[in-house]
């Protein structure tokens, strides 16, 4: 072909087709297939090359495999498509591969396992794909037979359909899948694991990825079933993750058995069914699994509407939220034969139980609850099946409000060790009726259950636990009100008006997070002033600022003397006495006797009588002497 420059070979100029280009590249090469559907089968033969144009490489009819690698080179391909109608589109064997923006669509046959890619051995990095449509009998998207080494991100996964296992992925013997900002949606599998299934040795991590309407009717694991099949192996790691409306008859959305490790972290469930048993997880049979700060809501269940726990060494869950869950036993949390739990720092609202456990259902399951807060349950909101499940488990510092039939039921009682029940949980908002619509079950300042759980257990700030998912120290510090400070610092993280340095005002609100609430710091607190004598009338010399008027204070500042409740300003003055009895700067006016003859002889008119000393005129004068008397003893006059 007289090339050029042999780096650079372009299928349709350079080459009649893609093997032709192969043919005549050399390691390093780049093979450009521009758009337009090639009809091929393609094997690189050995040869590190990268592949990109955005064309179709089609290998219906031709060949089993459209692509096939599997001589130990490294290669990529980019902003390409392949399929196989009746076949698989990659075959990919003990190589490096690299697949950048790669679609497979409609691919794939019933009875094979790996529609879109089959992976033994492989080193396999995956950027962007998207897969849709595909079938097999597992894996309808990627089937890693053994040995793989799988790292994904970007992708999307819709519309997969397996026989057996795995409508999305499958991953068979001693392989490690790593997925993030993975879309796997509305995959199927006629037995285990709706979108992702794996059997021996395999470890997962998974993170920012989305598992939605997936299904596995028959068995377990609507999005994901994972099964190392030996305690000692297998490691899964779910992280930040969403999982929504997957089905299955036991783990709506995942299934968890004999596994070495699990560890799932900060993921919602929502939405998510099984027929059987645990609505969105159902850990069965493993060494340590750990569940924290997870969301759970409306997932159901005939038993664990959110989660059932069975036969688990060591169960810790901490930190998460449970809402509107529903099952007959155990609306949000099921334990079964799991003999060691920690159950610390958890809120359980509005979860629904037809018979027992709205929140908790206990049956040989052993467990340190401690710190939960569990609100507007039905069916109690805790129970113990058996004598076992309470004399094994530590009730202490829960919080309890509102639930139907009892706050704990069965063999478990709530009555002491810290627990506090009370009338309303203090959310900043809930709504029974609504469930997860609108519901921010974080604690206000003046909930109940603030500042009143373990005072073992530390908040964040260093404060007294709450009661619930708001407290201890897996809560992380965030700034949820976006008011410039965390959790650490912020009083109320509700509310952007409410941190430190904040104006603080009367208005029941701790705003500035100092002094406590509505202190003499308000910049509206009006000032009042001491009434020692009680007379109404305050000191001005003694004022104090605060938001209420506190006993033996008053907004009057014209006392002149608060030591004697005879003087302020509304009191009758004596002139003489050298007392200034109504505060008014100077002591009362004394009459003359002849002054005081012509005021009498002057009146007229009053039927009265004018002689000195008679009458009502002398009734008064006596009066006065007596009450100057009393005002002179009570001054330590003589």
């Amino acid at each position: 072909f007289g090339l050029a420059h042999a780096a650079d070979i372009v299928v349709g100029v350079d080459a009649a087709t893609i093997t032709e280009a192969i043919s005549v590249a050399a390691t390093g090469d780049h093979v450009e297939i521009p758009p337009g559907t090639w009809s091929e089968c393609v094997d690189t033969a050995g040869k590190s090359l990268t592949f990109s144009g955005g064309g179709t490489i089609d290998g219906t009819g031709l060949c089993d495999n459209t692509v096939r690698v599997a001589s130990g080179e490294t290669v990529t391909f980019e902003d390409l498509t392949v399929v196989n109608a009746n076949g698989r589109a990659f075959d990919l064997e003990w190589s490096g591969v690299t697949l950048s923006n790669v679609t497979v669509t409609a691919t794939g046959r019933s009875d094979w396992s790996g529609g879109g890619l089959w992976v033994y051995g492989a080193t396999l990095r995956t950027t962007g794909m998207q897969f849709e449509g595909n079938v097999a009998y597992e894996g309808a998207d990627v089937y890693l037979y053994a040995y793989a080494d799988w790292q994904d991100s970007g992708s999307t996964y819709t519309g997969g359909t397996a026989v057996s296992s795995g409508g999305a992925i499958m991953a068979y013997y001693d392989n490690t899948v790593t997925l993030a900002n993975d879309q796997l949606s509305a995959n199927t599998a006629g037995y285990y694991g709706g979108a992702l299934a794996t059997w021996d040795y395999t470890d997962v991590v998974v993170t920012n990825s989305t598992f939605e309407e997936n299904s596995a009717p028959t068995s377990g694991g609507g999005a994901i079933f994972y099964y190392p099949t030996d305690t000692a192996y297998g490691v899964l790691e779910l992280d930040s993750s969403v999982f929504r409306a997957n089905t299955a008859s036991d783990g709506g959305a995942l299934w968890l058995g004999w596994v070495d490790s699990v560890t799932v972290r900060d993921n919602a469930f929502n939405d998510n069914v099984a027929t059987a048993t645990g609505g969105a997880i159902l850990e069965y049979v493993g060494n340590t699994a750990s569940f924290t700060r997870n969301t759970f809501c409306s997932n159901t269940a005939a038993v664990g509407g959110a989660m059932s726990v069975q036969w688990t060494n060591v169960d810790t869950l901490s930190t998460n939220t449970f809402v509107a869950n529903t099952a007959a036993d155990g609306g949000a949390l099921h334990r079964y034969a799991a003999y060691s739990g920690s159950i610390v720092q958890n809120t359980f609202a509005g979860n629904s139980a037809s018979d027992w456990g709205g929140a908790y259902y206990a049956s040989y399951g052993y467990a340190d609850l401690r710190n939960n807060l569990v609100v507007d349950s039905s069916g109690a909101g805790i129970y113990a099946a058996d004598a076992y499940s309470y004399g094994s488990s530590t009730v202490a510092y829960n919080g309890f409000a509102g639930n139907a039939v009892a706050d704990a039921a069965g063999y478990f009682y709530a009555g002491d060790n810290g627990n506090v029940v009370a009338a309303e949980p203090g959310f900043v908002a809930w709504d029974p009726a609504a469930g997860c619509d609108g519901a921010d079950l974080r604690l206000t300042g003046a909930s109940p259950f603030k500042d009143a759980g373990d005072p073992s257990v530390l908040d964040v700030d260093g404060s007294r636990s709450d009661i619930g998912a708001s407290g201890g120290l897996d809560h992380v510090a965030a700034d949820d009100d976006q008011d410039g400070f965390d959790t650490t610092e912020d009083c109320d993280d509700t509310s952007a008006g409410t941190h430190p340095g904040a104006t603080e005002s009367c208005n029941g609100i701790d705003d500035d997070c100092a002094n406590g609430v509505d202190d003499a710091a308000a910049s509206d607190a009006p000032t009042w002033y001491a009434d020692a004598d009680g007379d109404g009338y305050g000191d001005p010399a003694v004022p104090t600022p605060a938001c209420a008027q506190a006993d033996g204070w008053v907004a009057d500042a014209s006392d002149c003397d608060d030591g004697d409740r005879w003087v302020n300003p509304a009191a009758s003055d004596v002139p003489g006495d050298g007392l200034d009895a109504d505060c008014d700067g100077q002591d009362g006016v004394q009459v003359l006797p002849e002054e005081r003859d012509r005021a009498v002889e002057s009146d007229s008119g009053c039927g009265c009588s004018s002689a000195r000393g008679s009458g009502s005129t002398l009734i008064g004068l006596l009066a006065a002497v007596g009450l100057a008397r009393r005002r002179r003893a009570g001054h330590g006059a003589p």
